[in-house]
């Protein structure tokens, strides 16, 4: 399970927030490296690669893992879904992206939901790629959003963290990154496997990251370790665009 929440930000920025809910069996990610480009991301050391990161054109890559099809359907050596952002970090636009991912042979991999968000005028522009294991569709959004995934309750997911999304916007019409790492870190509408910050017996949010893209610099904050523990190790990246290539 993971859930994705994007606002504006200001100056034609976004916010994107990512909680990463995994199995409490499976190895801890490893913060993000200062100067990793050209993707600054945490790393899933079990995958070899990423859920969320960021690129010097200001694009955001967030990966979220969607239902496994029929036991025939699946790759008989599927590839990481999490190499997906690593291979997009060149690209300079959603377009790019796009022509990278229709290029890639989508055979390789488990279903996913990858979403790429890039800044824009009024809103950030958001597209969502969605593989099922047999087609890729494709939708445009605008901030706000939220996307959730989950392997065991998707619908009940869905409902559950959307009602407190909604909630959320109500009470918030311009939400701040403060805002957002809040709303990161929420139980309703009770702790467990259907909150945005998850806990699950077997399966428990284990990172939350925080993107805020400006005209002129990139802000990431990693939390190792579930967000409502005010124990789990905080780190903080700030990368000035202003002599970088876009």
């Amino acid at each position: 399970m993971c859930t994705v929440a994007v606002v504006a930000g200001p100056g034609g920025g976004y916010i994107v927030a990512q909680n990463r809910d995994e199995r409490r069996t499976r190895s801890r990610g490893t913060p993000p490296v200062e100067g990793d480009f050209p993707l600054l991301c945490p790393r899933d050391p079990d995958g070899s690669g990423t859920w969320v990161g960021v690129n010097r054109a200001g694009l955001t890559l967030c990966m979220l893992n969607a239902p496994d099809p029929a036991p025939e359907r699946l790759p008989p050596e599927p590839v990481s879904r999490g190499t997906i952002p690593l291979e997009l970090a060149s690209a300079g636009t959603q377009c790019e992206a796009r022509s990278l991912i229709e290029a890639m042979d989508m055979a390789h991999f488990r279903p996913f939901h990858l979403v790429v968000v890039s800044p824009g005028g009024g809103a950030p522009g958001i597209l969502e790629c969605r593989w099922d294991g047999t087609r890729t569709a494709w939708a445009s959004y605008r901030a706000p959003a939220m996307f959730v995934s989950s392997s065991l309750h998707q619908i009940s997911a869905d409902q559950a963290r959307g009602e407190v999304w909604v909630r959320f916007l109500a009470g918030n019409r311009s939400p701040d990154l403060a805002a957002l790492t809040g709303f990161m870190e929420n139980h309703e509408p009770e702790k467990s496997s259907l909150s945005t910050c998850m806990h699950r017996e077997d399966a428990v949010t284990v990172s939350r990251t925080m993107v805020e893209v400006r005209r002129d610099q990139i802000i990431m904050a990693y939390t190792d370790g579930s967000p409502c523990d005010p124990g789990s190790p905080s780190s903080n990246y700030e990368v000035s665009l202003t002599d970088s290539p876009r």
